[in-house]
């Protein structure tokens, strides 16, 4: 039996009981569906991720290549005519 701390009188609990386990269950099913939405955020969190990574991969050969073409261009930009004397 529970007692009020300030004046001692018995505290009613048990009207309220059923709202209590009501209230719980009602936070059970609430928990679920959010924890069941956090899970589909997750996955779609991962699949986002595979893709930037994916186009990240795909970028960095990109610019890798036009690197290698410059290079090429400078390279053949600064090849010496042979009939040219050097002086």
């Amino acid at each position: 039996m529970l007692r009020n701390a300030h004046n001692g009188r018995r505290i009613l609990v048990t009207p309220i009981w059923p709202l209590v386990v009501a209230e719980c269950d009602n936070l059970r099913v609430q928990f679920a569906a959010l924890l069941h939405e956090h899970q589909k955020l997750l996955q779609l969190l991962r699949e986002t991720q595979a893709i930037l990574r994916e186009a990240r991969l795909e970028a960095e050969q990109r610019v890798a290549a036009l690197y290698r073409e410059r290079d090429l261009a400078r390279a053949r930009a600064a090849e010496r005519d042979p009939a040219l004397p050097l002086h």
